[in-house]
């Protein structure tokens, strides 16, 4: 919501990886907001990492919007 407020731009989440065995996988997510990336983590899951990566891009536009 914040960086919707902010750039006009809906926060996009891309996978950007899938490692390990089918049971124990770890991805990868990155928030994109205008095409900049904003934010990187990993989790156990897409949500997982989706979750975190999300919690991180919060953290940068509290701190300081990034020029988008």
């Amino acid at each position: 919501e914040k960086a919707q407020g902010i750039y006009k731009y809906t926060p996009v989440y891309e996978v950007t990886s899938a490692e390990g065995p089918d049971h124990n996988r770890v991805f990868e997510v990155a928030v994109l907001v205008k095409e900049q990336v904003f934010a990187r983590a990993q989790g156990g899951s897409k949500k997982q990492a989706s979750q975190l990566a999300a919690k991180q891009a919060l953290e940068v536009l509290e701190k300081g919007e990034p020029n988008v």
